[in-house]
């Protein structure tokens, strides 16, 4: 427990450390650039999470190599794989290449950028590369160097972006070149730090199912499709039905709301190899446990963030961009409680991996990516992008209860229903006091934005030390086993 709790701690500060940049990095792009270009970024970022999304392997040498003993069988399996992907990479370079005119019209809405799309194919194979070399430092649950790397890579992006941008005036397509060759440097460097070393390069393997780990990972290839059909088709929609602001509006909300996916981002990641270990081990009651006090952690937290956004966010926006970016209340309240309920369906998600149900866990994505871009082309023309708020609610809360029920039938673990009450009554009154805060305060700057906010998470606070079996009491106990 301790040593989760450590790396938890490493993995929550690279994560939190890379959002504060990003907070300070969003008001240059969207104040100094023309409103449509922040849209044309996020598309470029999405559409690579979509191909890097595709090769579903980094989940499995997570599965597969967590609590292995062997270097010499762990460098062996691995290398395997990094054969498979970098010949899956090649092929994708190849074809989006040949078909730049078609791929640049369907991912920024015009053909006149397709000279981008040769680099942006090397931008997207060096984020394959680097999610399968850091999921083998998460395997051997090296987290503080992982979160050093995460680290260096995500600023190191932003600040190109900003750089190039804004100081040297250039254009995307040599802004992303950029990031390519420093990302590039930085996969082979973590790899002949931590992998070459210890195991050099083989591909023998034994004590490893091969056909196992295909039969695991080859259902998570359309998988990840539909992740990304679930979560990002409709900036699709939004462009083509409507325009490329419409996109920058959209994405700058959803920027803000997905910082409640930081949540779920930390604590599965650090979970994830954790009981993996228990499970390949058969110590599933602990497993159990773990899931159990995790998602009770998640919803806890989860709560101030839905309230606090949706009743900031407009001032919040209007400080961090311009005013055209600022978008309905109801955006951002469908859209951080949409993503909120998509970190209930991925902490149960790593469940259907251990209990190898993966192609269960494909027809539950199925019918909710179904659901999403369904309703998205029906609504998205009529009301606009709140349309898109509310659809990507309703899919992830459908995605989440049918994985729950799922889940329970492998571990039958105590999901956080019996701590409802009690976190409903702390979401209570933080809702009222910030109902007569905003009253009180004038907001007129960061400042006041800043004071309301904390205030409210201070009451927040105080009401669940109010209460019996505090949650922040019960994290101030776990850290203080880190020091």
């Amino acid at each position: 427990m301790a040593s989760l709790h450590k790396n938890t701690f490493y993995y929550a500060l690279q994560t939190f450390a890379e959002r504060v940049v990003s907070f300070f990095v969003l008001p240059l792009l969207t104040k100094m650039l023309p409103t449509e270009f922040y849209g044309v970024w996020t598309q470029v970022v999405v559409t690579a999470t979509l191909f890097g999304g595709l090769l579903g392997f980094h989940s499995g040498v997570v599965r597969f190599l967590a609590g292995h003993k062997e270097p010499s069988e762990m460098g062996g399996f691995f290398h395997k794989i990094l054969l498979v992907v970098l010949a899956s990479s090649g092929l994708f370079w190849i074809l989006s290449v040949v078909f730049a005119d078609a791929f640049s019209k369907a991912m920024l809405g015009t053909p006149d950028t397709d000279h981008f799309i040769s680099v942006f194919g090397a931008f997207v194979t060096t984020e394959i590369l680097f999610e399968l070399i850091t999921a083998y430092l998460r395997a051997k649950e090296e987290i503080g160097p992982l979160s050093v790397y995460q680290f260096i890579k995500s600023v190191g992006r932003v600040g190109f972006l900003a750089l190039g941008m804004l100081v040297l005036k250039t254009d995307l397509f040599h802004v992303v070149l950029w990031i390519t060759i420093v990302q590039a440097a930085l996969n082979a460097w973590v790899y002949a730090r931590h992998i070459f070393p210890s195991s050099g390069v083989h591909f023998r393997s034994t004590s490893i199912p091969w056909r196992e780990f295909l039969a695991f990972s080859l259902p998570l290839i359309p998988y990840g499709l539909l992740v990304w059909v679930n979560s990002f088709s409709d900036r699709y929609v939004i462009l083509h039905q409507l325009d490329m602001k419409a996109v920058s509006v959209y994405a700058v909300t959803y920027s803000l709301a997905g910082t409640v996916s930081l949540l779920y981002i930390v604590l599965g990641f650090t979970i994830y190899p954790n009981i993996a270990r228990m499970w390949n081990q058969g110590r599933k009651e602990e497993v159990s446990r773990k899931l159990s006090k995790a998602s009770e952690y998640y919803v806890f937290f989860s709560v101030p963030c839905i309230v606090i956004f949706t009743f900031l966010h407009q001032p919040l926006v209007k400080f961090l961009t311009k005013t055209e970016f600022v978008s309905d209340g109801w955006v951002m309240f469908w859209l951080v409680s949409g993503i909120a309920a998509y970190g209930i369906y991925q902490l149960n998600y790593y469940v259907t991996l251990l209990a190898n149900k993966t192609w269960i866990n494909l027809i539950v994505l199925i019918f909710s990516s179904a659901l999403n871009i369904g309703i998205n082309l029906v609504i998205i023309p009529r009301v606009g992008i709140v349309g898109a708020a509310f659809t990507t609610f309703l899919s992830n809360a459908v995605l989440a209860f049918l994985t729950l029920l799922i889940v329970k039938k492998s571990v039958p673990y105590s999901f956080a229903w019996k701590a409802m009450p009690k976190i409903l009554l702390s979401m209570a009154v933080l809702l009222g006091s910030l109902m007569l805060l905003v009253r009180l305060i004038e907001i007129t700057g960061l400042v006041s934005l800043g004071f309301v906010g904390v205030l409210a998470l201070a009451i927040y606070a105080a009401v669940d030390f109010a209460m019996k079996d505090s949650y922040l009491l019960q994290l101030k106990r776990g850290f203080a086993q880190l020091i």
